[in-house]
């Protein structure tokens, strides 16, 4: 237990992940103090860790064989918000569910899964909403926007985002909720509706919302990359669409 941070060795992501899968890490590490963040991503250097960030963790989904290095939780401190005049500053692990609920222009998010920097990371669509970014680089905790987020490349830690009240008028982010990206003006629910209660052992695609799925419980990583897999060559192959994918997938092979 170091302050601010704690860590556990040999530790089974299927107990932290949303999806509940996973192998074991070589290093849990749960960063429960905003000035913690450096240190614990310092102590990863130090022990020659590789290091993977998430926060709620529903947008990474991690394989049954684990994780070669430190999975880095991010913790209550980095869910606060604080609304100002003509934005507000939201914590990275603050849920999409409370911007969209907070901010009316981004009410589509009302009902995404996944935290906010997460997103900001990951979903295009956010050029205009996001003002700045604090975020963790090299040892120390810096602030810019986001062209000055996208130059520092890999090993960028989101910790704090300020976001406008209202856009550029476009229509926002990507509501995450889909799984698949596909080609501008494709229908994406549209293209995925003949899946609805396709079923792979305990994943299941439900006819309520075809661009997800859904782990019914005791099933493996494999079979969910296989149910994806799936879907996009059978989408490909009938109806001529490429579809890309928005889940993260972390860890050894096999």
């Amino acid at each position: 237990m170091s302050a601010g941070f704690v860590v556990r060795e040999g530790e089974l992501l299927a107990k932290h992940s949303p999806w509940r899968i996973g192998g074991p890490c070589d290093a849990w590490i749960e960063v429960h103090g905003r000035d913690a963040l450096a240190d614990a991503l310092a102590l990863c250097r130090e022990r020659g860790w590789n290091r993977t960030v998430i926060g709620s963790g529903s947008r990474t989904l991690f394989r049954d064989a684990g994780v070669a290095g430190a999975v880095v939780r991010l913790g209550a401190a980095f869910t606060a918000v604080a609304v100002g005049s003509g934005g507000a500053w939201f914590g990275a692990m603050v849920p999409l569910a409370v911007v969209g609920a907070r901010l009316p222009a981004l009410a589509h998010l009302a009902g995404a899964p996944g935290s906010l920097g997460a997103s900001v990371a990951l979903d295009p669509g956010w050029d205009g909403w996001v003002r700045r970014v604090r975020f963790v680089h090299r040892g120390g905790e810096k602030e810019g926007d986001l062209d000055e987020l996208a130059s520092r490349g890999g090993g960028v830690v989101i910790t704090e985002v300020l976001l406008a009240e209202s856009g550029p008028g476009a229509p926002g982010p990507v509501d995450p909720r889909a799984w698949y990206t596909a080609d501008a003006g494709v229908d994406l629910r549209a293209t995925l509706s003949s899946l609805g209660d396709v079923r792979l052992r305990s994943w299941l695609i439900p006819a309520e919302a075809v661009e997800s799925f859904v782990h019914l419980g005791g099933g493996t990583g494999k079979d969910a990359q296989l149910l994806q897999r799936s879907v996009m060559e059978r989408v490909q192959r009938e109806q001529g669409v490429k579809l890309g994918e928005r889940l993260k997938w972390v860890g050894r092979a096999g």
